[in-house]
């Protein structure tokens, strides 16, 4: 982003000073909303007996998963897995020792790793073949 004369360059366009004020704004404005609305990541821990992580949740929930599934920590240290550490605001979790970040978001939604990582859990369930079964409606 560059300013050129009474203009703010920013890639191939241009935007008065004030157009650009009124922006990052709004971004900041839907950000914070987003931050409010979202949950993340409050206090986590490395629990050694179970290997799981423990994550807690600014909405009250607690997230627990088994560190085997977690591509990169299957055999990892326990010296290693316990330093895990919130990013940020709570948008993500990492294992600075171990070059390993996860998405709060990503793992409430089962992802633990990449594409071929996941299949490579399906498989080793034994459910890689069969397509997600779906879950009845609920009797009104």
């Amino acid at each position: 982003m560059a300013n050129v004369g009474s203009t703010i360059k920013a890639g191939r366009w241009r935007y008065t000073p004030q157009e650009f004020d009124k922006m990052s704004g709004e971004a900041k404005r839907r950000g914070e909303s987003e931050l409010r609305s979202k949950p993340l990541a409050s206090a986590l821990r490395y629990d050694q007996p179970s290997g799981n992580v423990v994550i807690q949740l600014n909405n009250g929930c607690t997230l627990t998963i088994p560190t085997r599934l977690l591509q990169g920590l299957r055999d990892a240290a326990f010296s290693d897995l316990k330093r895990v550490e919130i990013m940020g605001p709570g948008l993500a979790i990492e294992w600075p020792t171990l070059d390993m970040q996860f998405t709060t978001s990503g793992l409430l939604a089962g992802v633990f790793g990449t594409n071929a990582w996941m299949e490579k859990l399906g498989r080793r369930r034994g459910n890689a073949s069969h397509p997600r079964r779906k879950v009845p409606p609920a009797s009104p």
